[in-house]
């Protein structure tokens, strides 16, 4: 027997189909002459695993037929599809095992992963759950429950699951536990547990810890703002040429803080080449050249951003503020009516009223001042130009109104002549 398994698969290596046909059916005859399911099984997995699906497929059927009254084939059968991808033939093998089958349990699990393979992360819950009635110590159940709620980005759901694994150290092979530990910990992470995470992940001798729970330690001590940690962690695999492209941005950041600008712009420099369609580098990068004033690089990384990311309504307020900033009225417009049309932000809208009165378009102006007027008007800085506005139209009228709604303003130094102004009209008297 193993001669002719052998035989087909050095003539499938050596791309002679129709020979390793030949073969097979020789094989599959020569099985015939044992009634042993067992032996079977053993066989037609031999195939699978060397990944001949195909004819592992051929031997299920074939085994199906001989041994009518045995679900394994199902199942065995669906398990060739599920490592063929075929997840939809997979479960209607297992929908069709019997509840009272001694291989539903496993049919339940395998009928999880085929709807997690198919994009049906609901059905994979309810099969996991539907599992773990049957079986509520299984820790195959409850990892799968873990993982299914990690993938998910459920991490707060996953967390207790997790622990209960990891309670008992004998529940998983090594494999598996290092998954669950690791997940765990970013869950706990991801949950805001930096504290926790960060206490798991001390407990791991320096000298075992791989550079990833390096990183992690980091990237969890920027969490907790605890920056001299985090830095000390991170410049060595800086320096050495180690640091991976995900952190980059985040040694970046543990650089603002030490007001290294400069060479947080060169560390981000290089975090671009290595992922030029990351939108948040650009904006990382725009901020710290507008920090130290060099305007026109922090404003051509902004319309970078723009570019990847249009709806971007942070960085397209922050071109044009720059735009603005940069004495260029024209090109804060361009950026401003190349906004999408269903922007509903009072900030964009005292944005908007800014630059058209910037470029002499009062009407579209005062349209944008009093969209923003209803949400803004305890703000100061808006308060300010509106009403400066206001003035430079000879709106006294709201002028007034805005004082006596707010009559503390005409007691702050920026506004005192704008009130000043208003005192001074002759027509002050008439309108009391």
């Amino acid at each position: 027997m193993a001669d002719y398994t052998e035989t087909v698969f050095r003539l499938m290596r050596e791309g002679k189909v129709d020979q390793a046909n030949e073969a097979f059916e020789a094989l599959k005859m020569d099985l015939e002459k044992y009634p042993d399911e067992d032996f079977w099984a053993q066989t037609a997995y031999h195939f699978q695993s060397a990944g001949f699906i195909p004819y592992a497929q051929s031997l299920y059927q074939e085994a199906q037929a001989l041994f009518p009254n045995s679900e394994r084939w199902k199942l065995l059968n669906a398990d060739a599809h599920m490592a063929n991808g075929e997840f939809e033939e997979a479960l209607d093998q297992l929908l069709v095992i019997d509840e009272m089958s001694p291989y539903y349990l496993e049919a339940l699990l395998m009928q999880a992963d085929a709807y997690q393979g198919l994009y049906f992360p609901e059905m994979s819950e309810i099969k996991l759950k539907e599992a773990r009635d049957l079986a509520p110590d299984e820790p195959a159940i409850i990892l799968g429950l873990a993982e299914l709620n990690y993938s998910e980005g459920r991490f707060q759901e996953a967390l207790p699951y997790y622990q209960s694994l990891l309670a008992d150290p004998n529940a998983l092979d090594e494999a598996a536990m290092q998954v669950a530990t690791t997940h765990y910990r970013e869950a706990l992470g991801e949950s805001g547990q930096f504290e926790e995470a960060l206490d798991l992940l001390a407990a791991i001798p320096e000298a075992e810890r791989t550079q990833a729970e390096v990183e992690q330690m980091a990237i969890y001590y920027v969490e907790t703002e605890d920056y001299e940690k985090a830095n000390t962690l991170l410049s060595p695999l800086y320096e050495d040429g180690e640091l991976s492209a995900y952190c980059l941005p985040i040694y970046a950041q543990v650089l603002t803080y030490y007001h290294e600008e400069t060479k947080a712009i060169r560390v981000l420099d290089e975090a671009i080449v290595k992922n030029p369609l990351q939108e948040t580098l650009y904006q990382q990068r725009a901020k710290l050249y507008l920090a130290l004033k060099q305007d026109e690089e922090g404003a051509e990384d902004l319309e970078q951003l723009l570019t990847l990311d249009d709806e971007n309504i942070t960085a397209r307020l922050l071109l044009m503020r720059t735009r603005l900033q940069m004495n260029h009225p024209e090109e804060a417009l361009v950026v401003l009516e190349d906004a999408p049309t269903d922007i509903q932000d009072p900030e964009f809208d005292w944005l908007a009223g800014k630059i058209y009165e910037e470029n002499e378009d009062y009407k579209k102006a005062r349209t944008y001042y009093e969209q923003a007027y209803p949400k803004l008007k305890q703000d100061d800085s808006f308060m300010l130009d509106y009403l400066t506005f206001e003035r430079e139209e000879g709106q006294w009228h709201t002028l007034k109104l805005a004082f006596q709604e707010r009559p503390a303003l005409k007691d702050q130094a920026e506004f005192q002549w704008l009130y000043d102004d208003l005192l001074n009209q002759e027509t002050w008297g008439e309108e009391e």
